[in-house]
């Protein structure tokens, strides 16, 4: 069975957190998306329950990004926004290295940059080296680093 999980940015400190993704509806204020910390099972949940799942973190909704369900070459979980570094595997010859971002969009997850989207996680190796939400300035520079 494929693992499903989220992580998302703690309002209240900044910390990361990983687990189930819940958008919680009140009619009192807008939508608000926790991440209850929750290892097996699933359960449906309601604004009544949020009070007896501990602990539950209000996240900021930008930095929420799933698991691909993918490791990196050093065993390190892939999440959507992640910055990644990775060679092609399938042309021996070229020995470039480039980096992007992990993305989700047309029903899977890919790598993007500025100039090329891949759909081929097998082809390549990959290495995370941070995260759109912490490390913006991992996209700049050559892609070869």
């Amino acid at each position: 069975m494929r693992e499903i999980k989220f992580r998302g940015k703690r309002v209240d400190n900044g910390e990361w957190v990983y687990g189930n993704l819940f958008k919680c509806e009140h009619k009192d204020s807008d939508s608000v998306y926790i991440i209850p910390f929750v290892t097996n099972g699933s359960f449906t949940i309601n604004t009544l329950m949020l009070n007896f799942i501990s602990p539950c973190y209000e996240v900021d909704p930008k930095t929420v990004g799933q698991y691909t369900g993918l490791k990196d070459k050093n065993g390190k979980e892939i999440y959507e926004g992640d910055i990644v570094k990775y060679k092609d595997n399938l042309d021996p010859i070229d020995v470039h290295k480039y980096k992007g971002h992990v993305e989700y969009g047309n029903g899977s997850f890919y790598i993007t940059n500025d100039f090329m989207s891949s759909y081929r996680w097998i082809d390549y190796e990959i290495e995370v080296k941070g995260n759109i939400h912490d490390n913006p300035e991992l996209l700049e520079g050559d892609e070869g680093e």
